[in-house]
């Protein structure tokens, strides 16, 4: 049997932005929302820790999701949309965060593909 080879994920850069629009949840702190990074935005924090997202995405995102959606199915390529945006480390600190449940999934994963799907309304390629 041949060793499958490992996956390779491609780096999206997100496009500077002026300012962080804050559509974040903020699940078990107070902690304060870093703006240090202007390209993205929050997308749910954990124990201190805020996660982000790309402040935009393009078409092409959504489209990959949408392809996901196709070949896995809803609940896997939400996985891999998180995945993609927070890692592995924002993915297991979400499940294991306290008072963790399918709606605070359902929450994060909801918010970060609407936000994916209305970049195929934002972007001028995708109509043309």
């Amino acid at each position: 049997m041949a060793a499958s080879s490992p996956t390779r994920r491609a780096k999206v850069k997100a496009p500077d932005v002026d300012s962080v629009v804050d559509a974040g949840f903020v699940f078990d702190t107070d902690a304060p929302v870093s703006t240090d990074e202007q390209a993205r935005v929050p997308l749910f924090t954990v124990g201190g820790k805020t996660y982000t997202m790309p402040a935009e995405t393009s078409a092409a995102e959504a489209i990959r999701l949408l392809r996901d959606i196709r070949r896995h199915g809803n609940a896997l390529a939400a996985e891999m949309l998180l995945t993609r945006f927070v890692g592995d480390e924002g993915v297991d600190a979400l499940l294991s965060s306290k008072g963790f449940d399918a709606d605070r999934w359902n929450k994060v994963t909801g918010a970060a593909s609407a936000h994916v799907f209305g970049s195929l309304e934002q972007d001028p390629k995708a109509a043309a």
